[in-house]
């Protein structure tokens, strides 16, 4: 167990009362029921509350991370953000300290993005409302490949400056469709389960989306099924952008044991 005592700041829209918890309720269920994947880089700007669950992370040195909120107490994330700085500063409306965080044991045990997970336990209690709810985690929740899935973050894009393209941060947070496809081109081993591939073109999760949830819909609700670990991209070409993605999550339903384990039971997918 690894933990370190540190303030992070979340990044919220509202922290009017609610009565209770509905974990993965939003109103952008509806517009993904109907979603292609032919429109995070190529996303859109999200409206106010569509992912209630979101938070958003950074470091004095400009070092941003996302994550999501599984519990009133705990906030799920990666873990290769928290070697290093710990100099949390406040993005935006509601202040929380972090009284612990916890990366997974194995971590980096069979490469560097390997248990890619950790989780931050609050020292404090959240307020939920309509703008500050958690995401659904359940274990049973598969997703095949060619399924349509869904990305948010609030990381880095692309643009094209004197012939060359470039990453820029945008700070706004944005969500976007992105296709499951097979383990193999992220260049993993299909037996490798506690991988999941997503990619496409001109959409994706990029630096600084890193802790940030995949998102898949089940009986009416959204449940987090990956945590954003690392991404690759190539092929620009022409007078516009276009930029094949590759991103690879940390499955979610292979860490459901340490998860419970950690909150102690509070936390169970």
């Amino acid at each position: 167990m690894l933990f370190k005592y540190f303030f992070f700041f979340l990044f919220l829209f509202d922290i009017s009362k609610a009565e209770e918890s509905n974990c993965g309720i939003s109103p952008s269920l509806e517009r993904y029921k109907e979603y292609n994947q032919n429109r995070i880089f190529g996303g859109e700007n999200s409206n106010e509350g569509d992912f209630p669950w979101y938070i958003w992370m950074y470091t004095e040195s400009g070092k941003g991370c996302s994550g999501t909120i599984i519990h009133e107490n705990w906030i799920l994330t990666a873990a290769h953000f928290y070697y290093g700085s710990v100099d949390w500063k406040i993005m935006k409306t509601q202040k929380i300290a972090a009284l612990e965080y916890f990366v997974h044991p194995q971590y980096g045990a069979s490469g560097h993005e390997s248990n890619d997970i950790a989780l931050i336990k609050l020292n404090g209690t959240l307020e939920f409302s309509d703008m500050v709810q958690p995401i659904c985690l359940d274990s049973n929740v598969a997703s095949p490949p060619n399924e349509i899935l869904a990305q948010c973050g609030m990381g880095s894009d692309f643009k094209k400056r004197n012939g060359s393209v470039t990453t820029f941060s945008h700070y706004i947070l944005q969500d976007g469709p992105i296709q499951h496809i097979n383990l193999s081109i992220c260049g993993k081993n299909e037996k490798e389960e506690e991988y999941i591939c997503v990619g496409g073109v001109n959409h994706a999760a990029l630096p600084g989306d890193s802790g940030g949830p995949l998102m898949v819909i089940r009986d009416e609700r959204w449940v987090q099924i990956g945590v954003a670990s690392t991404y690759s991209a190539s092929n620009y070409e022409g007078e516009s952008i276009s930029v094949n993605v590759k991103n690879t999550y940390i499955n979610v339903s292979s860490y459901c044991k340490w998860i419970k384990e950690i909150t102690e039971n509070v936390v169970q997918c």
